[in-house]
């Protein structure tokens, strides 16, 4: 198996983190390194300020703090923010 510019017997492609296999054969490559999506999102990606979940679509940037879009809301009365002035 040719992956990352490297080879690999199939049954040792797995993983970084979690030492498992890739359902579907679908991964992510960070620094040369395969890992499963869940396991790429909760090591890497950002953190939604709100709810501490990482974000893997869409991001609002707010007074240095990253938002899903959804959780950019008005402290005071709750109101989403997207797209308003604030």
């Amino acid at each position: 198996l040719n992956a990352i510019g490297k080879t690999y017997h199939p049954n040792h492609f797995v993983c970084t983190h979690c030492n498992q296999p890739f359902p579907n054969g679908m991964f992510v490559e960070h620094e040369e390194k395969p890992y499963c999506e869940p396991h790429f999102n909760e090591l890497f990606c950002s953190r939604c300020v709100n709810c501490s979940q990482p974000i893997t679509d869409k991001c609002v940037t707010a007074f240095g703090n990253k938002y899903h879009p959804h959780h950019f809301t008005c402290t005071g009365c709750g109101v989403n923010l997207v797209g308003k002035p604030y």
